[in-house]
């Protein structure tokens, strides 16, 4: 996890490691209860229920912040939330 400024403006980054995530399924995972669209879990655990990334997707919704997600390079993900800058 990193956090700081860029632009003006604070943010946090989360990089995890685990299975690589194609491109055009990542869009699912900020879905709800969509065990069908879910991807294979990372821990073995099919217990889970597919609400970490769509709760993450809301709290960055009512705080105007951009969230930006990308596939990592040998797995897992990097979410950045870049919160708006401070108002004058």
């Amino acid at each position: 996890m990193v956090t700081g400024t860029a632009h003006e403006r604070p943010f946090l980054r989360v990089v995890n490691s685990g299975p690589e995530i194609p491109a055009d399924r990542i869009g699912t995972l900020f879905q709800p209860f969509q065990p069908c669209q879910r991807l294979e879990s990372r821990t073995g655990n099919p217990d889970g229920h597919g609400l970490g990334l769509s709760i993450v997707s809301a709290v960055a919704a009512v705080h105007d912040a951009d969230l930006a997600v990308e596939p990592g390079p040998q797995g897992g993900l990097s979410i950045t939330v870049a919160l708006p800058g401070a108002r004058n």
